[in-house]
């Protein structure tokens, strides 16, 4: 995470740019491009396996990890 070494994000960008480089084997750039790309985190999060793939550095893994992660259903078992 690039921007936890450089200092807190303070710009809507900056915050946007950390929000989608924390998903799973996204880094800063591709976190750009696919801002760039969808226009929203909103639009991203709801992208499908294909409109993802499209993306510079988003390939087939990746991107099954992305679907995972934002459609998969938080577990309600107790956390000890």
């Amino acid at each position: 995470f690039p921007l936890l070494k450089k200092r807190k994000p303070l710009t809507l960008k900056e915050q946007q740019e950390f929000l989608v480089s924390a998903f799973p084997g996204i880094g800063i750039l591709t976190a750009r491009n696919l801002l760039l790309y969808f226009g929203s985190i909103k639009a991203f999060v709801n992208a499908t396996k294909e409109e993802l793939t499209a993306i510079d550095g988003i390939g087939e893994k990746t991107a099954e990890r992305i679907l995972t992660l934002v459609n998969g259903e938080y577990s309600k078992e107790k956390l000890n």
